[in-house]
């Protein structure tokens, strides 16, 4: 679940399962998808697969595309 929003803009989701877990890395990208509006091929983990902090890459959508349907999702 997205847990907030950071004053950078670094978005916060909460996971129960092991970091480093491939399923995981897998269930993220399809969860943003959706949450975006995306195809998950267009969700990428360009850094942390097998760590806690991981950065990801939306193809195609601007920063403030995303922070607002991030945004429109937590409400």
């Amino acid at each position: 679940a997205i847990a907030g929003v950071l004053n950078d803009g670094t978005v916060k989701i909460h996971v129960a399962a092991d970091p480093a877990d491939e399923t995981l890395n897998r269930e993220l990208i399809a969860f943003l998808a959706e949450v975006l509006g995306v195809p998950k091929t267009r969700v990428e983990i360009v850094a942390g697969e097998s760590g806690r902090d991981k950065l990801v890459s939306i193809l195609d959508m601007d920063v403030e595309t995303a922070h607002q349907r991030i945004v429109a999702h937590m409400v």
